[in-house]
């Protein structure tokens, strides 16, 4: 058996099942862009796709008669064409 040991909410003695959280260090690729303009089509490119995806989803809500949760991703839409995004 092991043995943890940690910070208790109240005193006390807890038995049961643990959950060990492990921070992780996320890693970024950088990338040098040689085309600038190439690489803004692919962004508004990207855009248009999750639109169309978002839209969709929106559709599929609504039919299911989800209205107030359809609202969330039309809120998501409405980021995408804010143009102080690009």
């Amino acid at each position: 058996m092991r043995i943890f040991t940690g910070k208790p909410a109240s005193p006390g003695i807890a038995i049961g099942p643990v959950f060990l959280f492990k921070s992780q260090i996320a890693t970024l690729k950088t990338y040098s862009i040689e085309d600038p303009a190439a690489e803004y089509k692919r962004l508004e490119d990207a855009l248009v796709k999750v639109k169309t995806d978002l839209g969709n989803l929106v559709e599929k809500l609504k039919s299911d008669g989800l209205v107030e949760e359809a609202e969330i991703f039309e809120a998501h839409i409405a980021i995408t064409e804010d143009p102080e995004l690009l």
